[in-house]
């Protein structure tokens, strides 16, 4: 797989092992997914369900319920995945020898992983250590956190143990930036000294922004599953996974933190929301902020290559 395919205009990409994949949504359900789905486990068929009848709040309200049924940490432990180099958007690569070191968290979507950024590392290309966090839980055999406490003090051992020596940076898009900025305020309250700074793409700090945002979690969920039913099908862990994670985004508070940060706020609407008017929030004691002609989905697929540019000018300028 070479980083030409994965810098393409593709505005979905998948990848299994290291092959990359490029959904195609047929218009409909072959027999052999169809006959795929009634195998399904019961509580995704019940998810299914809950989606079809209009009823996805309590879809989701089911699948928190069924997250605490699962294994869960209250520290870091075996089986949370390590982070995952992407140097030049390779995956498995952090061999790139400028500084600081880029680790960007997850957002809590229903596929989690890498995949979220590898068109924005392969822009950023060879030169730039870049790295990328996924949240615990979406995978079998990976516990899920317990608490807020939890995942903060779990995301960041893992920013830690993948930075080493190096000086780093921490990001995040969407629900990844309020993670990302509650990662850097837990670093900074542990007196870390390597952290350089924070990047949000496209994050929002109010309740009421995030519960306007949260309007467009269905059709993100079945839209995936559509288009790319052969590797981001339903599974009980991504489902539930996904229902936790967003409980915990919906219980946290972003202060500002004391850093330098980049912020980039988008400044066309999506197709479900006109986030692109709320007023930029302080995410920092010292930030820059830049805006771009996009939609919010767009920063780290078709818009990833200035949304690099953007990254690069401000790291180079610290």
């Amino acid at each position: 797989m070479t980083v030409t395919a994965i810098a393409s205009a593709e505005p979905q990409l998948a990848i299994r092992g290291h092959t990359l994949h490029v959904p195609r949504n047929t218009g409909g359900h072959t027999p052999t997914a169809a006959a795929a789905r009634s195998a399904e486990p019961t509580l995704v068929r019940m998810f299914r369900q809950a989606i079809a009848d209009d009823r996805f709040s309590d879809g989701m309200e089911m699948l928190l319920a069924a997250a605490q049924l699962r294994p869960m940490f209250d520290q870091h432990t075996a089986g949370i995945p390590k982070s995952i180099g992407l140097t030049g958007g390779t995956p498995n690569n952090s061999g790139g020898d400028v500084l600081p070191h880029i680790v960007m968290i997850c957002t809590p979507a229903f596929l989690g992983g890498y995949i979220q950024y590898i068109l924005l590392a392969a822009h950023l290309g060879a030169h730039r250590r870049f790295s990328v966090v996924p949240l615990s839980g979406y995978e079998p055999d990976e516990p899920l956190p317990e608490s807020l406490d939890a995942a903060i003090d779990s995301i960041a051992k893992t920013v830690l143990d993948t930075v080493g020596d190096d000086e780093f940076v921490v990001g995040g898009m969407s629900g990844g930036g309020n993670l990302a900025h509650a990662t850097a305020a837990r670093l900074l309250e542990q007196g870390n000294t390597r952290l350089q700074g924070l990047i949000i793409f496209d994050s929002f700090i109010a309740p009421e922004a995030n519960e306007r945002q949260m309007d467009t979690a269905r059709d993100a969920v079945v839209d995936t599953d559509a288009s790319i039913p052969d590797l981001a099908g339903f599974t009980s862990e991504r489902l539930t996974a996904l229902a936790c994670w967003i409980d915990l985004l919906q219980q946290m508070e972003c202060p500002p933190v004391e850093c330098k940060s980049l912020v980039i706020k988008c400044t066309k609407p999506s197709p479900a929301n006109n986030l692109h008017e709320w007023p930029i929030e302080s995410w920092s004691t010292a930030q820059t902020v830049r805006t771009m002609d996009a939609q919010h989905v767009e920063l780290c697929s078709t818009e990833a290559h200035t949304t690099a540019q953007l990254v690069d000018q401000w790291l180079s300028q610290e």
